[in-house]
This record gives structure tokens, C-alpha cells and sequence, in this order.
């Protein structure tokens, strides 16, 4: 007997490029059992699109919805009969009004958050205090990695209640199987707003320290804009591209050599995943939450320490003198596969059935 296939909406904040792949295949598996919402508009570059443009996702406000406008999706919500909402955090106060709403109608709410677990009593505090609210609007929590987990059960979610495999890059768009690329540009790349959680007056530091230690030293190409760009300015070998579209940004990665990414605050890095994809070996500081899953330090890359130059500075000598660059990033390439669009559907799809089984058995 075929099982009923979930019927689920989500709400997606700024709806990223990166996850259309994921939510078009999540489509093609329910098809009109699937509705989706941007809650404020998608990235520019990505909002011009086609694919946006012909996707039927739509576009509500970030802002508090006022009456009409509340009264208005939750009578499409009773019409939709979701079993599934899908929710990014808890902060946004259209967030704070669609999730209890819809948890009064007995729809399983899940909350999409990518906020990892760092131990500090600051965090502790507020876990304590909001773990009781979150709760109250959530019966799920959606994480993209193990530190999200632990967060997860911090908030007290039990394990069967905690969800995995929140973010998945657009893998078909930046990996090429099997085709290595012996016409690499010998240059490290940076992707990525220059924005001070993104450390970058260390990465502009560690990258003179790395040029004044070799004698070939390769470019910097960046890729991205933002305030800290003047800490990169006037240095040697520093390429600047500016901003740039997903499949440009590809197409960048394909001719790189490494991907560093030297972030002070980084709750996950979706462009990890596409580095990874693109076949790069990869330097990253410990404090990006995608590490774990996509690095082993000192087979595929460099785990570094985010308040340390000189130790980014060796990590990048190591990669320049490693002489392996097509073997790690064939390791990269093999760890970010794991996790693709289509696999991403699939799990969202057996969740939600587990789930619905659950819930029947206890009625």
C-alpha cells in the first residue's frame, strides 16, 4: 500500500540560491503536497532569476503581519491542511506569530536553525531562559550539523525529535565527477562577505605572512564585498572579483586551488559544501560549523585556530607545499557528495513519514 505523502509548508527566511536545489527536488517528490514562502525578498542576485521568478515560491514580509494579513495565511494554511511546517529560527517576529498559530492547529512545527553549540555561559543562560518558549511554538528542531545537535538537546529536544541535514549546497552545480583539473590556478580563494565575523584583517595578515614565506607565492582571489575590503587592499597578489552570482562563484571554484575560510563566528557555511563539491582542498577555522563534516585536518586541509595568523600562514604554506592538491580535494569532493539535493529529499521525506506513523500509533 502507498504511503499519503506529506503535506508540508515552509518558511524560509531570505530564501538563499543554495536551497532551491534542495526545496526543487523536495517538489518533484510531493509536488502540490509542497508549498513554499520566502519570508522577506531572496538575495538579489538570486531574486532576478528565472529560476526564481518561474518557482511560484512566495514572498512574504520579515516584519510583524498584521491582521489581515495573518488572517489571511492561516486560512490558506486550513485549506493546505499542512502535517509539516518548516520555520527559520525564532527571532523574526512574523516567526513568533506563524509558529504558534500553526502549532494550535495541530501541525508539527520544526524549527530551521543553524545556531551552533558553543559552551559559553552567555549562550548557557539564554538557553535556559528561552528553551522553555521555544519549545512552546516547536515540536521539532532542524540543525545542519552535530554542534546544532547539541544545542538541540540543550533547548531539550529529545534525540527522535531532533532533525539533521539542514542545509545542502546545490552539489550538481559545482561538482564535475571524475574530472580532475591539472590547469588550476595556483591560488587560495575566499567566498564570503567581507564583514568582520569573517576575520578578515587575520586573513589579510596570515596572507602576507604566507607571501613573505615562499618563493611563489600564490594569489588571493576574493570573491564577495563588505567594509573590512580595505584590509586587503594594496596587498600583493590579491585578486578582487566582487560579488557574484552562484554559477559564476562555480565556475571561480573550479579553476582554485584551495578554499579558506578564517571566520571568527560561523554557525555553518553552506559554501564549504560547494568548495568541498568543486573539488578543493580546504582551510578552515575552528570556529566554522561545517568543519567537522566536511574536513579531516591534514587529509583533505587545515583545521586552524581563528586568533591565530601564523598558524593560518603555515596552513597555507602546508597546502602550497603539499604537492597533492588534486588527492584532497578528491577527499573534499568525496565528503560533500555524501549530502546532495535529491538525498536531502529523501530525508526530509522518511522524517516526516516516521514522524506521521508516530503520530498515529498514539491516537
Amino acid at each position: 500500500m502507498n504511503e499519503r505523502l506529506p503535506r508540508i509548508a515552509v518558511f524560509w527566511s531570505r530564501l538563499p540560491a543554495y536551497a532551491f536545489a534542495s526545496l526543487q527536488s523536495l517538489q518533484d517528490k510531493l509536488g502540490e503536497s509542497l508549498r513554499v514562502f520566502s519570508l522577506g525578498e531572496p538575495p538579489a542576485y538570486f531574486g532576478e532569476t528565472p529560476e526564481w521568478k518561474n518557482s511560484g515560491i512566495r514572498t512574504l514580509p520579515r516584519r510583524p503581519f498584521d491582521t489581515d494579513l495573518i488572517t489571511k495565511i492561516m486560512a490558506e494554511m486550513d485549506d493546505f491542511r499542512p502535517d509539516f511546517a518548516f520555520l527559520t529560527g525564532w527571532s523574526l517576529p512574523c516567526v513568533r506569530q506563524l509558529a504558534p498559530a500553526l502549532k494550535s492547529r495541530k501541525v508539527f512545527t520544526v524549527c530551521m536553525s543553524d545556531t551552533p553549540w558553543q559552551g559559553n555561559m552567555r549562550q548557557f543562560l539564554r538557553g535556559l531562559l528561552g528553551r522553555r518558549m521555544i519549545r512552546n511554538w516547536y515540536d521539532a528542531m532542524w540543525v545542519p550539523g552535530e554542534r546544532g545537535r547539541l544545542l538541540a538537546e540543550f533547548a531539550g529536544f529529545h534525540p527522535d525529535r531532533v532533525w539533521m541535514n539542514l542545509y545542502c549546497a546545490d552539489v550538481d552545480g559545482f561538482c564535475h565527477p571524475g574530472e580532475s583539473n591539472p590547469q588550476r590556478n595556483r591560488e587560495f580563494l575566499f567566498t564570503g562577505r567581507l564583514v568582520p565575523a569573517k576575520n578578515i584583517r587575520l586573513l589579510a595578515r596570515a596572507y602576507s605572512v604566507y607571501r613573505n614565506r615562499v618563493d611563489d607565492p600564490w594569489s588571493l582571489r576574493i570573491v564577495g564585498e563588505g567594509e573590512e575590503r580595505h584590509h586587503l587592499e594594496g596587498i600583493p597578489g590579491v585578486v578582487f572579483e566582487g560579488r557574484k552570482s552562484q554559477e559564476e562563484s562555480a565556475k571561480i571554484m573550479a579553476a582554485a586551488s584551495c578554499f579558506i575560510l578564517p571566520s571568527i563566528y560561523e554557525p555553518w557555511g553552506v559554501v564549504v559544501h560547494e568548495a568541498a563539491a568543486s573539488g578543493l582542498p580546504l582551510i578552515l577555522s575552528h570556529r566554522v560549523g561545517s568543519g567537522p563534516e566536511f574536513l579531516r585536518d591534514g587529509i583533505n586541509g587545515r583545521m586552524v585556530n581563528a586568533a591565530n595568523p601564523d598558524e593560518m600562514a603555515g596552513a597555507m604554506i602546508w597546502i602550497h607545499n603539499s604537492g597533492k592538491i588534486e588527492e584532497m580535494g578528491g577527499i573534499s569532493r568525496r565528503f560533500a557528495t555524501v549530502l546532495t539535493p535529491v538525498r536531502w529529499a529523501d530525508y526530509v521525506t522518511m522524517k516526516c513519514r516516521e514522524q506521521m506513523k508516530r503520530n498515529a500509533s498514539s491516537e
